[in-house]
Parts: C-alpha cells; structure tokens; sequence
C-alpha cells in the first residue's frame, strides 16, 4: 500500500532544494528588521543580508554571524562588531572610523576604500582580505592575522600592527607614517614604493620582504630580521642596530 505522505515528502524536498539552488537568503528576516530599524542585536543572523547605505552607526553587533552580507558604503561609525563572523562580505566605502572589530573574522572580506580611522580590529582576521585605498590611520591591527592582505594605497599612518602574523602582505604605495611592526612577522611582504618614514620595525621578521622604492627616512629596523629584503638603495636615514641584512651580516649602524 503507498504511503500518503511520500508525494507531500517530495515536494517539501522539491521546494527545499529550489530555495538552496536559488541562494535563497540565510539570515533572520526579523532580525534584519530589528537592526534597520536602529536597534541593538548581538548575536544575530545577518548572513547574506543586503545592509547597503543602512545607518548602524554605534548599534551593538557583537557576535553577529554576517558572512557574504553586504555593508557596503554603510554607516558603521562606533559599532560593535567584536568577535562577528564577517566572511566575505562586503564593506566598500563604509564608514567604520572607532568600529570595534576586536577577533573579529574578516577572511576575504572587502574593505576597499572604507574609513576605518582608530579603529580597533587587534587579534582580528584578515587574510586576503581587500583594504586598498582604505583610510585607517590610526586603527589598531595588534596580533591580527593576515596573510595574503591587500594595504595598497592605503592610508595607515600611526597605525598598530605589532605582533601581526602577516605573510605576504601587501602594503604597495601605502602610507606608513610612524606605524609600528614591533616584533611582527611580515615575512615576504610587499613595502615597494610605501612610505614607512618614522615607523618602527624593530624585531620585526622581514624576510624576504620588498622594500625596494620604500621612503625609509627615520624608521627603526633594530633587530629586525631582513635576510633576503630587497632594500631601497638609501638606507643611511633609518635605524638597524644589530638587524640581520640581507646578506646576513649584522649592523651596527644606529647603535649608540
């Protein structure tokens, strides 16, 4: 005897499938209600959710799980975004100048050309993450991770990086200005034609690093490792007491 419940079974799966097919929205519909309409929602499901131009500045998104969702030119002045899931989204153009970002995931998140001045993203994760053409003087990035980054043409000066593990990063024709790499791992990272006048790199891990264009005047390599960096051909303005050069000697230059 058939069972009743099989044609009703398949097209409930029928449908399911169509909605997973279809990218059908992830998120929690009310709780995107809640945040456009300007109220706190810690811990809500965002995911895919269209925030485009939305005003949340200062609202409290802590935790919130927001992967692919698009933030775009969005109003994020203030907010508490610690510890949210933000794989890949979107935040182009955003206005995210004292967010808190703090462990926030950011993997393959785009940033490009968004305001972030002191903001706080220390131990966050970036890793090929866009920031090119970002305006964050200021932010604190400290035992972030982020391999594979993407700085070019950014505006970073007197921002926080000590301690990051950063592989890889990109920093091409950024602004440096007294930012601070102490002890941080750049190996193999791109400084080509970046301005690092004044920034301090001491114990910083270099290796491999291109510097090659790089306005170096006042910067402190003390210590640094920079076996294999490809250096401008000016260095007599910048600090590298006891640094490994590329050749693997050890400077005194700077020493007192």
């Amino acid at each position: 005897m058939q069972c009743p419940r099989v044609p009703r079974l398949a097209a409930l799966v029928a449908i399911f499938s169509s909605l997973v097919g279809s990218g059908a929205p992830a998120y929690d519909a009310g709780a995107l209600a809640r945040v456009i309409a300007g109220k706190d929602c810690p811990k809500c499901d965002l995911s895919g959710a269209d925030l485009s131009e939305a005003d949340l500045a200062g609202l409290d998104l802590g935790g919130v799980r927001a992967r692919d969702a698009n933030f775009s030119r969005a109003n994020l002045q203030g907010t508490n975004l610690a510890g949210a899931d933000l794989r890949g989204a979107n935040l182009t153009g955003a206005k995210a100048s004292k967010a808190w970002l703090v462990i926030a995931n950011l993997d393959k998140a785009s940033f490009a050309e968004a305001r972030l001045i002191d903001a706080d993203l220390s131990r966050a994760r970036l890793t090929s993450a866009s920031l090119v053409s970002a305006i964050a003087n200021g932010a604190n990035f400290e035992g972030a991770t982020m391999r594979l980054t993407d700085f070019s043409g950014a505006h970073l000066a007197d921002a926080r990086f000590a301690s990051v593990k950063a592989p890889a990063v990109r920093f091409t024709s950024a602004n440096l200005k007294r930012a601070s790499f102490a002890e941080a791992n750049v190996a193999g990272g791109h400084f080509d034609r970046t301005d690092v006048s004044g920034a301090d790199f001491r114990k910083a891990n270099l290796w491999k690093a291109d510097l090659r264009g790089a306005l170096i005047t006042g910067a402190s390599f003390n210590r640094a490792h920079l076996r294999i960096a490809k250096l401008p051909p000016e260095v007599d303005s910048a600090s590298f007491c006891r640094a490994t050069m590329p050749d693997g000697s050890v400077s005194r230059k700077g020493c007192n």
